[in-house]
């Protein structure tokens, strides 16, 4: 059995026992941003705060959909501080590379940077071991699925200010948690049999490498900004990585056939970190708007997603041959389902030192995609079935993303702007 169909069976059982009424209205929790511990900030707001530039670095060009996200972070935080934030911007690695965020937080290179939690899995253990729970899908996996796994993952977080606490042990302050799904193999040449993958080497981070190590591909990884002429030269015959993010850095151009396998283990595959001191350093006021443009940014990138992620399948409903492909892979993803069955049940017994009590925790993030779903569902989404995983991608514009995020930033305290 897949870990979809156990997720629905599972929390099918859990809502009839659960002592929590699902009524698809999540409970409103407090923001988890904690008091400053710099008096001075403290007692301050935006009004005394003396204006201050901020080096934020990422590895994305502008032009692909997180990046565009960041962006969107950055204006929203200008605007609402009347310009008390700026922030100098350094796209497409000009700065950092994708691998050297965490670093150059820590360091003072960046105030900000683009940062993969599973490239640091062991600075951050409780975080990565929370990053599992993404096997733990949807109630569908295409459109609705992703935006139901975002905002429940978003919440949890905020419910469990712990995971934040961790990152402030290691000097930084998360922001944003990209959430993506989708992901498949983008292939010079058809992918569709786990026999297929033998002998041709994958670029991934490592949130997938279990899955695709097991179907076959020989596993690597290279620089995002590496990826398009590793493809084009031959030096890798795959990129695996979700859908939106293969169309946003044109990598259809080289790869042009993607297996869609229903691969969705990863909950945050990208996540900027904030220099601590920095942070703490902002008026509570300001801290709260940079948790505001975090939501921001969560909205702009779903938004900008869906929508590649549905011109893609309809580039691949009218392909002739010649353009972008969407493959079905059902053996690669029977594979990929059995890896992620075993990652689901290891989970309660993998969990790190600080977690204390992972099965609450696992059966709270099933609580919040069920709240979600139902809330979803009133809000007008539409959810398909897995077989009809091209029309789910197609639905994506249409799907009421503001809606669904003004909805959570009420469920744990905020308003956007």
């Amino acid at each position: 059995m897949s870990p979809r169909s156990r997720f629905r069976l599972t929390v099918t059982a859990l809502a009839a026992s659960s002592a929590l009424a699902l009524t698809g209205c999540t409970t409103a929790v407090a923001p988890t941003t904690p008091p400053s511990s710099d008096p001075a900030s403290a007692g301050s707001g935006l009004t005394e705060m003396e204006p201050i530039t901020l080096i934020y670095a990422t590895a994305l060009p502008e032009t692909n959909i997180a990046g565009a996200a960041e962006r969107d972070f950055m204006d929203y935080v200008e605007a609402a501080t009347d310009g008390k934030v700026t922030f100098e911007r350094y796209f497409a690695g000009s700065l950092v590379t994708s691998a050297e965020g965490l670093d150059a937080v820590q360091s003072g290179l960046a105030d900000i940077a683009y940062g993969i939690p599973t490239i640091i899995a062991d600075e951050i253990p409780m975080n990565a071991w929370s990053l599992g729970l993404g096997g733990l899908s949807g109630d569908d996996s295409s459109s609705f699925g992703q935006i139901q796994k975002t905002l429940a993952y978003h919440q949890f977080l905020a419910e469990h200010p712990e995971f934040d606490a961790e990152y402030a042990d290691i000097g930084v302050k998360p922001l944003t948690p990209f959430t993506q799904d989708n992901a498949g193999a983008a292939c010079t040449d058809p992918v569709t049999t786990p026999e297929q993958s033998i002998g041709k080497s994958v670029s991934a981070t490592p949130t997938w490498t279990p899955e695709i190590a097991e179907v076959g591909f020989t596993t690597t990884y290279l620089p995002l900004a590496e990826v398009y002429e590793g493809l084009q030269r031959g030096v890798i015959q795959c990129y695996f990585a979700p859908l939106g993010g293969i169309f946003s850095i044109k990598l259809y151009e080289v790869a042009p056939y993607f297996s869609a396998v229903g691969s969705t283990t990863a909950l945050s595959l990208s996540r900027p970190y904030m220099n601590l001191e920095k942070w703490e350093s902002l008026p509570i006021e300001v801290q709260e708007i940079f948790d505001e443009a975090s939501l921001v940014g969560v909205r702009s990138f779903l938004t900008g997603d869906l929508a590649a992620n549905a011109e893609i399948a309809a580039a691949s409903e009218a392909d002739d041959g010649s353009g972008f492909s969407i493959l079905s892979a059902p053996e690669v993803a029977a594979v990929i389902d059995d890896v992620q069955e075993r990652a689901v049940a290891a989970l309660p017994g993998s969990a790190p030192d600080g977690i204390d009590d992972p099965e609450a925790l696992i059966a709270r993030y099933k609580e919040l995609l069920e709240e979600w779903g139902t809330t979803l569902d009133a809000l007008g989404a539409t959810v398909v079935s897995d077989d009809e995983f091209l029309e789910g991608l197609l639905a994506g514009p249409d799907q009421p993303v503001a809606a669904a995020i003004d909805r959570l930033a009420g469920n744990i305290g905020l308003s956007i702007g």
